[in-house]
């Protein structure tokens, strides 16, 4: 009775050998004798899927042999008959590569670096949601620590990735959110505090002194102390005056009489004269009340006769003179 019987597989040979003119030719570790290639020779072993037979000392055919964690080579390169070794990847030791170095620890057949391990009693690779790379895990989300256990120091996590944590305590003056514009975590701070400061920083010009509860001074309480009050100059801090504004009047009346507040104290009020400092009125007004008004002229002309002369007499405000015609 034949072997095997087609040439072209190896499933007649249990797929340890090769059918030849009707005999199984068996794969080195496996037992001539055994004319079906399922025993293996002595000193040889069944490979871990059982498809082979390796060497109980040694390895012989592939990198599979040590585990996919070495390389099989011969111990002496130069000679032929040499027998095979693995040289085993960094962290894996033992002749089949199965055990872990020192520092090294066994998680899911790999030896794991104890650098990538956050608890040894209960070790697991990054924490399991990174890998160990060069002896340190590499995190499948960035900003991680060093096991990929949590967000690294100043990141916290939120939709499923660490992101920048700019509130630290928020100086117990705000609460701590999210902000989807700068996708990241700002301060929510009370009363005026500026939350880029963590709000130890009063925002605009609130006074630190008063707990960021009112304006530093000359500054608007009604326009959130951005702005001067009255017409301080905010090019000084609203210490001084715009030209021509009288500090003496908290910049509320014009430095020098007669000049016009609605005008930003830069012209006369009506009718007084630029060309005197606004000291005068112009031409044709007089003073009164303070305000320069219109003169008004008083004219009474009286005909006389006298010796056969015709005098004219007229009053112009409040004096007269006489024409002799």
């Amino acid at each position: 009775i034949a072997d095997c019987i087609n040439a072209t597989i190896i499933n007649d040979c249990n797929l340890n050998g090769i059918c030849i003119n009707n005999t199984c030719q068996c794969f080195i570790g496996y037992d001539l004798s055994d004319i079906l290639c399922t025993t293996c020779l002595p000193n040889f072993t069944r490979s871990a899927d059982l498809q082979r037979c390796i060497h109980a000392e040694n390895c012989q055919f592939d990198n599979q042999e040590c585990g996919n964690h070495g390389k099989c080579q011969p111990k002496t390169p130069t000679s032929p008959t040499s027998e095979f070794l693995c040289d085993c990847d960094k962290g894996y030791k033992g002749k089949f590569c199965s055990d872990c170095s020192h520092n090294y620890y066994k998680i899911n057949q790999k030896c794991v670096y104890k650098d990538c391990i956050s608890d040894l009693n209960q070790p697991t690779e990054c924490s399991n949601f990174g890998k160990c790379i060069n002896q340190k895990c590499s995190c499948q989300n960035e900003n991680m620590n060093q096991f990929c256990s949590d967000c690294a120091q100043n990141f916290k996590f939120h939709n499923k990735k660490c992101r920048k944590d700019l509130c630290g305590d928020c100086n117990q003056k705000g609460v701590c959110g999210y902000d989807t514009f700068t996708r990241s975590f700002q301060c929510s701070c009370h009363f005026n505090y500026n939350s880029s400061s963590q709000c130890t920083e009063c925002s605009n010009f609130y006074s630190q002194e008063s707990n960021c509860r009112f304006c530093l001074q000359n500054y608007d309480i009604q326009k959130n102390c951005a702005r001067c009050i009255n017409q301080f100059d905010p090019a000084t801090n609203c210490s001084s005056c715009y030209k021509g504004f009288s500090i003496e009047s908290s910049c509320v009346d014009c430095q020098f009489d007669n000049f016009d507040t609605q005008k930003n104290c830069k012209v006369c009020k009506p009718n007084f004269d630029f060309s005197t400092n606004c000291q005068t009125c112009m031409s044709g007004y007089k003073t009164e009340n303070g305000n320069c008004v219109k003169q008004n002229f008083l004219m009474i002309i009286i005909f006389s006769s006298f010796g056969g002369a015709i005098f004219i007499f007229c009053v112009v405000a409040g004096g007269f003179f006489i024409n002799k015609k």
